[in-house]
């Protein structure tokens, strides 16, 4: 092969190789410029499930509240004794009446009478904190936090569109839809 064909050759290949990534840089140029526009434009949008978030919510807030409920009772077992005996006031003045007249009892009757309604009054509420069934009121707790995420969700985040600020120039408006258990769909 002559000095010219290779020259040749190897002309045509630099050309069709500058062609190649030409036309591949072109072809993603306009792509990103399209997608940018696209999104610019018409923006994103997220999905969410409001009942299943509201159920993932239930569900922590039912057992933090089992988890905290006993703390809650010990604590008030500590605080019981001081609290009856802080109450038992009227019974400073303590009279037994017979007929017109009125006879105090003496402080050592007194003092024996509110020992033994503290006595009494602690372990009938010590009882009950101990027998208490707690269920009901951790469901009944779940059921309002699932109520209120929900709603929360449903008219505070779903529908409204936030910008996304991803530096000066450029911002993505992000729609955030919602879904329900019997529907599912995700778009951009």
């Amino acid at each position: 092969m002559s000095k010219g064909a290779q020259a040749k050759t190897s002309f045509d290949k630099d050309r069709y190789w500058s062609g190649v990534f030409t036309g591949v840089f072109l072809g993603c140029f306009i792509i990103f410029v399209t997608i940018f526009l696209v999104v610019r434009v018409q923006g994103l949008k997220v999905a969410i499930n409001p009942q299943k978030i509201a159920q993932l919510m239930q569900a922590k807030i039912q057992s933090e509240v089992k988890r905290e409920i006993p703390k809650v009772l010990e604590q008030l077992e500590k605080e019981l004794p001081q609290e009856i005996t802080d109450n038992l006031g009227g019974l400073d003045d303590l009279t037994i009446g017979f007929g017109k007249s009125q006879v105090s009892l003496p402080v050592e009757m007194i003092d024996a009478v509110r020992g033994e309604f503290n006595r009494v009054i602690e372990a009938a509420i010590i009882n009950t904190f101990n027998n208490y069934n707690t269920t009901d009121y951790e469901e009944r707790i779940g059921k309002n936090a699932y109520d209120m995420i929900e709603s929360m969700l449903r008219q505070d985040i779903i529908g409204k569109t936030y910008l996304i600020k991803t530096n000066e120039w450029f911002a993505v408006p992000v729609k955030i839809v919602g879904t329900s258990k019997y529907q599912v769909s995700v778009g951009i």
